[in-house]
């Protein structure tokens, strides 16, 4: 009875937030249930949405369900080994209960069904996560926190500091509907960054215990999720080794030792993949490029790198100032690695993906704190604000549908 009344309180005092995920979910999955009803009878359910990674996915999927490995998606040969190339071993948890629980053909049948309840279920817990990400830095401000999450998934693509015309060839879909990356990989970073602060505040070591295991599970998501993640998780080490934090420094070691052992078998992997596998050379051949020159600048992550300058000069003793500076620091570290390693894959996998709707969640929380700031120094009321973020929401959705 105590757990039913614990729960329906946590419904009711995060309603907002459970209204706004679930309307955004289905915004996203829209198309897939709209078109059946449209097409009506001459409906042969083949719907695989807009990216044609889409059918990679679906491959997959069936792989799994067919008990096969996914050391190849496109042929009837070369199966025989479970490896992801990838590394990326999502669809196995999803899609593993409708094989043990003997569903698999239905399963089968229904892929994409089952994949558009996938993009649902990621969808609906992506903007929670970055829902209580924002509620925990912002002194539990729930409007905020659930016009940032919408703004990250649904208007992302609102905050491009440049015109770029949709066309038949970029028609800029939005990029959650792919049904598992970059979903899912920024679904769980979320989920981490959730965890980190958790742990650096508590006083018991178990949710320190919590933050390691769901850091090293990362490296089983997706490699641009666990790298973006080590590379934050390695600048708190650092913050917190030169600020003579003792106790969170003791914390982010514990995290990155248990996660590494935890990921270790990935990390194995992948070296011996690209260093001494054929098909591991030539894809850093064809994939990878020789450089050592910069990314290009990245308007928006220095906007969002000024006002956290702006805001630590305002609030100095603020506690998640060590793990905003790591979050916002990875991201030129993630786009500029190549001037030290001389290899850059896919540097648009990490910009697109982790930069922007990065950008978006901690650039929208220090705007935020800025119009603070400007209105208790010039006595504007924050009612002006307050609308402002009621609109944010309403905007965002607009443009979600607009994209689908």
């Amino acid at each position: 009875m105590y757990l039913i009344k614990r729960l329906v309180s946590i419904i009711n005092e995060h309603r907002l937030a459970l209204v706004c995920a679930l309307a955004m979910a289905f915004i996203i999955i829209s198309p897939s249930v709209i078109v059946p009803v449209l097409a009506g009878d001459s409906y042969q359910g083949v719907n695989i949405g807009h990216w044609i990674d889409y059918a990679v996915y679906v491959g997959k999927g069936r792989e799994i369900l067919e008990g096969n490995g996914l050391s190849n998606p496109f042929l009837k040969i070369g199966k025989e080994k479970l490896a992801d190339p990838h590394q990326v071993y999502v669809e196995y948890l999803l899609l593993g209960p409708w094989r043990v629980l003997g569903l698999a053909e239905f399963a089968k049948d229904n892929i994409t069904i089952i994949y558009d309840l996938i993009i649902f279920l990621g969808v609906f817990l992506l903007v929670l996560f970055v829902y209580f990400f924002v509620y925990n830095i912002s002194d539990k401000n729930k409007l905020l926190s659930s016009a940032v999450a919408v703004l990250m998934v649904g208007g992302y693509t609102l905050v491009n500091l440049y015109h770029k015309t949709p066309s038949e060839f970029d028609p800029q879909y939005n990029m959650f509907v792919r049904p598992i990356m970059p979903l899912y990989g920024v679904m769980m970073l979320f989920a981490y960054f959730n965890a980190l602060i958790i742990s650096l505040r508590s006083q018991k070591w178990g949710s320190t215990i919590l933050a390691a295991i769901i850091f090293g599970s990362l490296f089983y998501v997706y490699p641009y999720t666990w790298s973006f993640a080590s590379v934050v998780t390695g600048l708190l080490f650092i913050f917190y080794f030169f600020l003579k934090d003792k106790k969170n420094f003791k914390k982010i070691f514990l995290i990155i030792i248990l996660g590494g052992i935890i990921g270790l078998n990935t990390l194995l992997t992948t070296f011996h993949f690209f260093g001494s596998s054929e098909a591991g050379k030539e894809i850093m051949y064809f994939a990878g490029k020789n450089t050592h020159s910069p990314a290009p600048f990245g308007k928006l992550s220095f906007l969002v790198l000024v006002l956290l300058v702006i805001f630590s000069y305002f609030n100095k003793k603020n506690k998640n100032l060590p793990i905003l500076y790591s979050i916002v620091l990875s991201s030129w570290v993630v786009m500029n690695q190549q001037i030290i390693t001389g290899k850059e894959l896919e540097r648009f996998h990490y910009y697109f993906y982790f930069v922007v709707p990065i950008s978006v969640v901690v650039g929208g929380y220090l705007a935020w704190e800025m119009f603070l700031i400007i209105s208790k120094k010039y006595k504007v009321s924050k009612k002006i604000g307050i609308f402002c973020l009621i609109a944010l929401i309403f905007i965002s959705f607009i443009n979600a549908g607009r994209q689908q």
